[in-house]
């Protein structure tokens, strides 16, 4: 398991940083945990869960 950054995260999701906490705000984006006072990050299992999610929805509607 690995903790990302957000400049990490934006470039592995392909969007950018005000998107993601725009996302988050509305509960639609994994949040971030606190790894140090100053610090947080996001859980790179939980960011490919929601791109696995985001495929399962393109799929789903294809069909």
């Amino acid at each position: 398991m690995q903790i990302l950054s957000i400049k990490e995260t934006c470039k592995r999701v392909g969007i950018c940083r005000s998107t993601i906490l725009q996302l988050m705000q509305d509960r639609k984006f994994p949040r971030t945990i606190q790894i140090t006072p100053k610090r947080k990050g996001f859980v790179d299992s939980e960011i490919d869960a929601w791109i696995n999610a985001r495929i399962a929805e393109r799929d789903a509607e294809a069909a």
